[in-house]
């Protein structure tokens, strides 16, 4: 079993899954709503970084910010 890094509410996940759907959204907000969302689906740091294109060290700061 893999180590869940974050914990997502249920508005929380529901809210950052609305706005991905949304185009006005930049780049940068867009990479960080997917790295919540993976991370809390249990990926680790290594396979969100592969999907996503970012640092464990950014990935980290995002995921710190959330907590």
């Amino acid at each position: 079993m893999q180590k869940q890094h974050i914990k997502l509410d249920e508005t929380d996940r529901l809210e950052l899954e609305s706005l991905l759907s949304k185009s006005s959204l930049t780049v940068k907000i867009h990479k960080r709503i997917q790295v919540l969302l993976y991370l809390d689906s249990g990926k680790s740091y290594i396979q969100v970084g592969k999907e996503v294109g970012m640092t464990y060290i950014a990935m980290r700061e995002i995921s710190n910010k959330y907590i």
